[in-house]
């Protein structure tokens, strides 16, 4: 944004200067190689600054030796011919950028030039914490092994030093090692390709989209088969040899042990990137062959061998392009045959005892946009233009092969940096004999916070899927940095002061007494709801401390360390126990039994000899023995033992490393703790977290809620507060930061990840290969939009937004008039609570109104959507909202209609109170002028003789040192050229 300034002033003469100056300060530029590019939201009228033409898309300036240039568009509309006076439109670039319809995302990240220097490789430090790596048998919590179904899949995994420990249960690649039962499927998308596993190689596919009112799914409908020629399912087997943040290497070997093939799988990577051991590498799909190339050259594919290094192939069905690499000077036969009964392309290298490299890549997505059009052409009858800037990036790209990848953050003042580095191989040569530079592909959320001089953009050839539109970006030193700016973190939040008086009534007249149901506090109950409600009481703890009412903070926090320490303790009827076969902390479950005569609660399994439903049943305790939504579930329990040991140092420290096995559980930065696995949830490259664990979908790995996500770093970052652990809470501040400005994306639509057909403002699940409206407990919207609100806490404003509210609010609303169920179920709570973002007191005069007690306490702690809410924190949160500091609002939320007239009208009321001032300041002065015309010149006489004895005193003085220094320095220099 350096440049912001100058641009502004280089345009002060054209129209619209003030709405330029301010679009431009509010947006993220793109720099392709040369032209810089400013992207406009609406297609069909460009902004004021830009010719009005129908084709508008971006606006473009460029940048050369430091003078910015303005252009006018030919008449032919591709051309651009300097004009000194006016700027230009011109279309975004159309290949490889999706279906037909799909509305174009905002391109929003400036990158290096050509002749940028990029800052030196070092090596990386990941910035985590280390924690203690205490065994949890020792601190009480029994240790079990899995068996049947639950128990992993060891013959999955074949890492070097032999069985893995502790397994990674939600990570993308999981699927690998635990296909689905039913159909044996393992899909993964490592974008932008789907993988499928199978024990002679695999498919690999590109995906396009189908979109409905209510979801977007990647589709397949052909695939390539990779495997060695002669390998079947019967004689082979494949496992995953080695994984980290950003890779997973999946092994093949024959019944002989013989090594076959190996295949690292790199996260964005455009490349399938394969080494064969002694074997003959096969690739076949089931399409007809348009054309067949050999570095360049046109060959027949009729079963001859041709030496190269790349070779080409264009599909007749799918319309595509796939280029192939192999080292340098190897025969590969390109032939017609029948596969599986259909016919099918096949290329393969001639030698049957190779071993090598061979690289895979899809370089055009619409080759000729023929009958019958690809599903990513634009339009039918029209390819993709000007792909050589990608097919080039591809070909240099070709020998940087990443192999493994490091993940690390780091807390640098006002931003955070997330930093994601490659280890890369040369697969031909070393890199001095050939050119070469890591090609990656960037999301929309990377694009947003790509730190400059880390990245070059490839302006053609992106992708488009679920994920929203992939930017090819070269990586030269094999590292992103993304930063994204902190904001001010504290317990809880700041209250209007005219509320005060009401909020410390309702709390010592109704919330004073709040104590959870007496079953609940022995642990009848699931770890997910018995977190929510011990997470309702801490925030009462604090609330009531910031109110200045400490007796009844106390009271409360007694009350709440009883019951964590229920838990903690190994007491609670539902007890945890440790997972030695996955390396977790699971619940045991809980058959709840209402005993009527004795009016107490019971469990009907005996937890003492391990007893526990929770093992067996995949939905018992909302998945928690099979790894779904531990975040969530343990997030409540650290949200709560933060405040608790706030407010109750000595019992934090006597239960630090007990409650650290909770945190370990979830988001354990020890790669190296050989009890639980790193960062069993978050996903560093997609910026969010996983809640699916063991049990595997067709459609991959998904999360709904990403509040509760957000909740659990806040609940980390809290602990790391409580507990004086301040690399800790920095974690916990970095994984909050990322999930939700990852979560704008890909659950509410930001950066047109959203395709026009899809009707709504949010995802209710995001899936691997899908996201839809919807949630796991049922399709209502106000289902949809509440979970990805609750719980209300200080963290909440950094998911939702004004402008966002804006859009959706009226859809909220409407579900919950229009169905009884919404107040309740309590999640009419979320709804009025959201409207605070437009209208802090309309939102407290609905919230007011809600029903606090009955049958329709939509507070009460039976209550599925109002269970972990209080009326006083509800309150409480809409009086708080917008009085600390707030996480800045991202470009694309901030670029809505509504938030520029907003802007627009603030602006002009700020420049109105300063031309009122200006004015009332002349007019002071000429009355004063007019009235006492004698004082008013002696005033100005004093000022005249001040200002010349400033100058006399200092002005020439330094005017007359400045210039002897000048001479004195240019008499050196010119010795010292004579010298030379």
């Amino acid at each position: 944004m350096r440049w912001v300034l100058p641009l502004c002033l280089a345009l002060l003469s054209a129209p619209g200067t003030a709405d330029l100056c301010t679009y431009f300060a509010r947006q993220r530029l793109v720099d392709f190689p040369d032209v810089l590019v400013m992207p406009v939201p609406d297609n069909a009228a460009c902004c004021g600054v830009c010719l009005a033409t129908p084709a508008c898309t971006v606006s473009v300036l460029t940048n050369t030796s430091c003078h910015l240039k303005r252009f006018n568009m030919t008449v032919d509309n591709k051309t651009l011919r300097a004009d000194p006076n006016s700027v230009v439109c011109v279309p975004l670039p159309k290949p490889g950028q999706g279906p037909a319809g799909a509305s174009y995302p905002p391109l929003p990240k400036p990158t290096i030039r050509d002749n940028a220097t990029f800052p030196a490789a070092s090596r990386l430090d990941s910035g985590f914490p280390r924690l203690s790596m205490e065994n949890p048998e020792k601190l009480g919590f029994p240790g079990i092994a899995r068996d049947g179904f639950a128990a992993p899949n060891v013959d999955k995994m074949c890492l070097p030093k032999g069985r893995p420990f502790p397994l990674p249960t939600n990570d993308w690649w999981v699927p690998i090692i635990r296909p689905t039962p039913e159909t044996t499927l393992n899909y993964i998308f490592p974008v932008p390709y789907i993988y499928d596993m199978f024990p002679a190689g695999f498919h690999l596919a590109y995906p396009f989209i189908i979109t409905s009112p209510n979801s977007v799914r990647n589709i397949i409908n052909r695939y390539w088969t990779v495997t060695a020629e002669g390998a079947d399912e019967a004689s082979s087997s494949y496992c995953v040899r080695h994984f980290d943040e950003l890779t997973a290497t999946v092994a093949w070997r024959a019944t002989t042990n013989q090594s076959m093939m190996e295949m690292p799988i790199v996260r964005g990577s455009p490349y399938a990137t394969v080494k064969y051991f002694q074997a003959q590498p096969k690739l076949s799909t089931a399409q007809k062959v348009r054309a067949f190339f050999v570095d360049g050259v046109r060959r027949n594919c009729s079963g001859d061998s041709f030496p190269g290094h790349k070779f080409t192939v264009w599909l007749l069905d799918s319309d595509e392009e796939w280029q192939f690499w192999v080292p340098p000077g190897t025969p590969v036969v390109c032939q017609v045959a029948v596969e599986r009964g259909m016919p099918a392309v096949v290329v393969s290298v001639a030698d049957p005892a190779f071993s090598g490299w061979v690289r895979l890549a899809l370089s055009n997505n619409c080759t000729t946009g023929m009958v019958p059009p690809s599903p990513h052409c634009v339009q039918e009858g029209m390819a993709n233009e000007d792909m050589e800037d990608y097919s080039q990036a591809l070909d240099t790209g070709s020998n940087a092969c990443p192999m493994k990848g490091k993940v690390g953050m780091r807390a640098t003042g006002r931003q955070m940096e997330y930093i994601l580095e490659w280890e890369v191989a040369h697969c031909w040569s070393p890199s001095f004999f050939q050119s070469s530079s890591l090609l990656l592909i960037a999301l929309p959320h990377h694009m947003a916070k790509m730190q400059d001089g880390f990245t070059k953009i490839v302006p053609t050839g992106g992708h488009r899927n679920t994920r929203g539109y992939n930017t090819p970006v070269q990586t030269p030193h094999n590292r992103w940095v993304l930063e994204i700016q902190r904001t001010a973190l504290g317990w809880v939040e700041t209250p209007d002061a005219r509320r005060l008086d009401f909020l410390r009534t309702y709390l010592v007249n109704n919330d004073s007494h709040f104590d959870l149901p007496p079953d609940v506090q022995r642990g009848y109950i699931d770890p997910y709801n018995a977190g929510k409600e011990m997470s309702r009481l801490a925030r009462l703890v604090i609330i009531a401390q910031k109110l200045g009412e400490e007796e009844i903070a106390g009271k409360l926090n007694d009350k709440l360390v009883a019951y964590l320490s229920v838990w903690l303790d190994y007491k609670s009827a539902n007890p945890l126990l440790y997972d030695k076969s996955w390396g977790g902390m699971v619940s045991c479950g809980c058959s709840y039994v209402w005993l009527e005569q004795e009016k107490k609660a019971r469990c009907s399994n005996n937890a003492k000899y391990f007893e526990c439903p929770v093992l067996r049943d995949v939905n018992a305790d909302f998945g928690n023995g099979h790894y779904n939504d531990h975040h969530f579930h343990y997030g409540y329990f650290l949200y709560a033992a933060a405040i608790a040991a706030h407010v109750n140092p000595a019992w934090g420290k006597t239960y630090n490393e007990k409650m650290l096995l909770l945190l370990r559980d979830i988001a354990n930065p020890n790669r190296d703790d050989p009890y639980f696995p790193q960062f069993r949830h978050f996903d560093w490259y997609l910026g969010h977290s996983w809640a699916s664990g063991i049990v595997s979908s067709p459609n991959g790995k998904n999360q709904e809620s990403t509040s509760e996500a957000v909740n659990a770093h806040f609940g980390i970052y809290l602990y790391g507060l409580a507990t004086n652990h301040k690399p800790l809470s920095e974690m916990g501040e970095a994984l909050l930061l990322m999930e939700a400005h990852s979560s704008k994306y890909y659950w509410y639509g930001a950066g047109g990840v959203f395709p026009d057909e899809y009707q709504h403002h949010m995802a209710g699940i995001v899936h691997d290969l899908l996201f839809e409206f919807q949630t796991y407990f049922g399709p209502q919207t106000y289902f949809v939009h509440g979970i990805h609100v609750l719980p209300l806490t200080g963290a909440t404003q950094f998911l939702l937004s004004p402008d966002w509210v804006a859009k959706s609010i009226r859809t909220f609303d409407a579900a919950c008039e229009a169905d009884s169920f919404c107040l309740g179920s309590g999640f009419i709570t979320f709804a009025h609570a959201s409207r605070a973002f437009l209208d802090k007191d309309v939102a407290w005069d609905r919230l007011a109104a809600l029903p606090d007690q009955g049958p329709f306490n939509v507070f009460d702690i039976g209550s599925g959507g109002g269970n972990g809410n209080s009326k006083t924190s509800t309150l409480f949160w809409c009086a708080s909202l917008g009085n600390d500091a707030a996480p800045p609002m991202d470009a694309y939320f901030q670029d809505t209609p509504t938030a520029v007239a907003r802007h627009r009208r603030r602006t002009a009321e700020r420049w109105l109170a300063v031309l009122a001032v200006v004015a009332l300041a002349c007019a002071a002065t000429w009355y004063t002028r007019q009235r006492q015309p004698e004082a008013f010149d002696r005033v100005g006489r004093e000022l005249n003789h001040s200002f010349a004895q400033v100058n006399q005193s200092f002005v020439e003085p330094a005017r007359l040192w400045g210039t002897m220094r000048y001479t004195e320095v240019r008499g050196y220099f010119q010795g010292y050229h004579t010298l030379d």
